[in-house]
């Protein structure tokens, strides 16, 4: 994904990247939602960041 993000930022592009490292697909569809979960948090703050 760093690589992507580089690419896009070469276009312009603003890019907020999340350390995933200690998520698996299980996990996040598991715990999103949730909380205490910093996945769910960071996805909150970029969405009331970007969106409204």
């Amino acid at each position: 994904m760093e690589g992507f993000a580089k690419r896009l930022r070469a276009t312009g592009t603003e890019v907020t990247l999340f350390d995933g490292n200690a998520y698996t697909h299980m996990s996040i569809n598991h715990d999103f939602g949730e909380d205490v979960d910093a996945l769910t948090a960071a996805m909150l703050a970029f969405l009331n960041a970007t969106v409204g």
